[in-house]
């Protein structure tokens, strides 16, 4: 015979985690996050018109160098001049503005490489945020803002559609969370009071002198004691089951972050009539490409 083991009921720790909710939010502009080790660097390129603004915003886990490098086409190849550069440590940021005149290259865009070098030889997790706006030069082309307002208009649309879906799947499960919340915190302090009476059994059988009464309390005892143990383990399939839920929920929320971070600065630049800012902001969200956005050149 042996007392209720801690082990079992270290296991019912997975209800308390039902309290906590946390949700992630992504920036608008292009975002990414990723890890580096040395010598090979992270990448990404930034197309510019002519005065575009850029700003490069980096943290990493252990010190990294920021570099800006302008990209002019030479043959095959692209020959890379270094415009900007942070110096080493964990955040970074940086601004260029791109020359107000056209590539003489007669290239379509300014081209630009953002590197991200690790300083140790470690891996290094970072996280990176690029946003850009133009001069407002091109919200005076009639047919580009045409084209941008029919485009913006049709996903503002599908986004606000798509809120709503996640909002109310979000509601549901938050609403069946509670009711498995509610039914686990119950069910816990039963399975705890049990323990505790068991435990006192326990102690009453080492202190029994008769043995008849001894042997039929023992019996008593395993009994409740393996009955015990098949309810803990329900009550663990039922806490999983509810965390199952919320990492459901979570998901949910998530995404309405996604959304909401996109909406945002959307609807600011939209507000000011700003439609090449809108184009600036969707040409680099993987959440507009998902829902049918297409790539404008501008």
């Amino acid at each position: 015979m042996s007392r209720i083991l801690g082990g079992k009921q270290a296991a019912l720790a997975v209800a308390v985690c039902l309290i906590l909710v946390l949700t992630a939010g992504v920036c608008f502009g292009y975002s990414h996050s990723g890890s580096v080790n040395r010598p090979v660097p992270y990448g990404y390129t930034v197309k510019c018109n002519p005065g575009d603004v850029f700003t490069v915003s980096v943290t990493s886990s252990h010190e990294t160098i920021v570099e800006i490098l302008a990209l002019t086409p030479l043959g095959t190849e692209w020959a890379r001049n270094r415009v900007s550069k942070s110096p080493k440590g964990t955040n970074h940021h940086l601004e260029y503005t791109a020359p107000g005149d056209k590539p003489k290259n007669n290239a379509a865009y300014w081209h630009y490489k953002v590197q991200i070098h690790a300083a140790a030889d470690k891996k290094t997790d970072f996280s990176l945020n690029i946003s850009q706006r133009g001069t407002g030069e091109k919200n005076r082309d009639e047919a580009y803002a045409e084209q941008a307002k029919k485009q913006i208009d049709r996903l503002g649309e599908a986004l606000s559609k798509k809120r709503q879906a996640h909002s109310a799947k979000s509601a549901s499960l938050r609403e069946d969370l509670e009711i498995k919340k509610e039914r686990i915190v119950k069910w816990r302090e039963k399975i705890r009071a049990e323990k505790a009476e068991l435990n006192e059994l326990f102690d009453r059988i080492d202190e029994e002198p008769n043995d008849a009464v001894r042997s039929d309390m023992t019996f008593k005892y395993e009994k409740r004691r393996s009955q015990l143990h098949q309810e803990i383990d329900r009550f663990n399939d039922a806490a999983a089951e509810a965390m199952a839920v919320l990492d459901r929920e979570q998901a949910e929320l998530q995404e309405i972050a996604k959304i909401d971070n996109l909406l945002k600065p959307l609807a600011e630049a939209y507000s000011k009539g700003d439609l090449d800012r809108c184009v600036l902001i969707l040409n680099g969200s993987d959440l507009a490409r998902s829902m049918g956005w297409l790539t404008i050149n501008r």
